[in-house]
């Protein structure tokens, strides 16, 4: 089981990037916690709330700020040889 995980996370990067691997992962980790607090019953404190504001929180400006930034192509040099 693990090792599907494993080759889905790989192929993930290869057609996205780490970037959207880390968004899932942090999705992922939100989706595991809602549960246990729904089926399990689990308590949920301040303090692990506030972790996991934090973690998600830091995802999003970590997508904000270095997702959206691309660097503009290079653009191939020109020749300036007179013909």
């Amino acid at each position: 089981c693990v090792f599907v995980v494993q080759l889905a996370e790989f192929s993930l990067v290869r057609l996205t990037s780490a970037l959207t691997v880390a968004i899932f992962a942090s999705a992922r980790e939100l989706l595991t916690i809602v549960g246990a607090v729904l089926v399990l019953h689990d308590e949920l404190t301040l303090l692990n709330m506030l972790g996991v504001l934090l973690a998600t929180a830091g995802t999003g400006v970590y997508h904000a700020t270095k997702g959206h930034s691309k660097a503009a192509p290079d653009r191939p040099a020109e020749d300036d040889a007179a013909g």
